[in-house]
Parts: structure tokens; sequence; C-alpha cells
């Protein structure tokens, strides 16, 4: 990543740690397990951030739009968007986003229907299908934005997914996971299926 980039993930992490009630890196280090002056040269961007170490930030400060940020220079957000930058701050500019995928939801849903209506794709469908399968990818990657920037600017709050019933508090603890760990893997999930293929 260049130096630039690593300075902008810094600034939104120094920006999340103060939001989250964390004054200082020493504070914040407690709860993402590195030592205060790691944390403190990821803030300065003057310590490589691991795409590991931006998935515990987010989630410790529940900021999930900490991981946009982090993908906005990687391989992966290169393979899908090009030179396109996430505006991961911008509600409006992700609600218009947003709003155009949806008005062309219903051409793509009608062309979906005619293609499957027989229950067989034949080989020039399947051109057609892929790019409504494309669509439906970029749309659900926009919606998980959207959340990701509504959650960022308080919009959404962060609560605890509730564990299944009849668990002891060991287990309830493991499988308990707040909005954010669950955008955050979610998020990189659909980013990386959609790169794969």
């Amino acid at each position: 990543m260049s130096d630039s980039v690593e300075t902008t993930i810094g600034m939104c992490l120094r920006e999340a740690r103060k939001a989250a009630g964390y004054c200082n890196a020493g504070q914040a280090a407690i709860q993402v397990s590195l030592s205060p002056e790691t944390v403190g040269r990821h803030e300065r961007g003057t310590a490589k951030l691991l795409p590991e170490d931006a998935i515990h930030y987010a989630s410790i400060y529940g900021r999930p739009d900490i991981l946009i940020r982090y993908c906005d220079d990687c391989p992966v957000h290169e393979a899908l968007y090009g030179n396109t930058r996430i505006r991961d701050r911008d509600l409006p500019w992700n609600a218009m986003r947003i709003s155009s995928r949806l008005r062309k939801s219903a051409y793509y849903a009608e062309r979906l229907e005619a293609i499957l209506d027989d229950g067989v794709i034949d080989d020039d469908e399947l051109p057609e299908l892929e790019d409504i399968l494309s669509f439906l990818q970029d749309l659900d990657i926009a919606r998980r934005e959207m959340l990701a920037v509504s959650m960022s600017l308080g919009i959404i709050h962060d609560t605890k997914k509730a564990a299944p019933t009849g668990m002891g508090a060991t287990e309830r603890a493991k499988t308990t996971h707040s909005k954010a760990d669950q955008m955050a893997h979610a998020y990189c999930t659909t980013i990386c299926m959609s790169v794969s293929k």
C-alpha cells in the first residue's frame, strides 16, 4: 500500500479509537492485544497494517468502515473497482449508489425469471445470467458498504447477536458476535469471493 493510503487508514484508526472511548493508544492497546507502540505506529501510518489487524480494529472499535478504508488499496479492491476509491464516509453518495441499483433491480429480476422459468439454462442465456449474478453481487457489496457507513456514523448501533439457547456461558461467549464482527467478516468474504471466480 502507498504511504498516503497508510496515512489515511491511520487517521481513520485514530478517529475510530477516540470514538470508541479510548483516549490514547495505551488504553486501546489493552483491547486490541497489541503494544501501545504498534497501535501508535498503525495510526501514524509508519507500520504496515495487516488484514487481520484491520479486521481486529474494526471489530474492537465497532467500526466496519475501517475495512472499507483498508480494502480501498488492496489487490481485491483493484480487481473489483480498478482505480475507483470507495467513499466510505459519504452517506449521500452511498445512498445514491444503492438507489441506482435498486432501480435496475426490477429489470434484472424480470430477466432472471425469464432465463430460469423453464428450469434450463441454455448456452445463449449463460452470458446474461453471469451479468445478472455480477449485478447481484455488486448490489450486495453496495448494501454492506451502506450499512458500514451507517454504523460508523452512529445511525445503526452495534449490538451483540444473541447466542443460541441451551449453551453454557463459555460456548455462548464464543458464538456471540457484534454487528461489526459480522459485517467485517461478510464484507471481506463477499469481495474476496467475487475476485476468486
